[in-house]
């Protein structure tokens, strides 16, 4: 339903970034999270510490090493639409 519907909230610009910046937080949340439990923080602490850490990594790690790898690849489909 959501693919064949494109309800519009789908395009907001958060969800977006946050689309962008997923695996980041797949490969960065549970190490961060892991360090604050065994720190022994409690578990809201964890969740909130974790998460914005997390977001604050992945965005890092987005921006500066894997856009590095996506700038390439965007040019070579230019140039295969463009015939060249």
């Amino acid at each position: 339903m959501l693919i064949l519907g494109r309800p519009a909230w789908l395009a907001h610009s958060v969800l977006r970034w946050l689309g962008q910046i997923s695996y980041g937080l797949y490969l960065w949340h549970y190490p961060i999270m892991l360090y604050f439990r065994i720190e022994g923080l409690p578990w809201r602490e964890v969740l909130i510490y974790g998460l914005a850490l997390a977001l604050i990594f992945a965005s890092l790690s987005y921006y500066l090493v894997e856009l590095r790898f996506h700038k390439p690849i965007q040019r070579r489909q230019g140039a295969m639409v463009s015939g060249a």
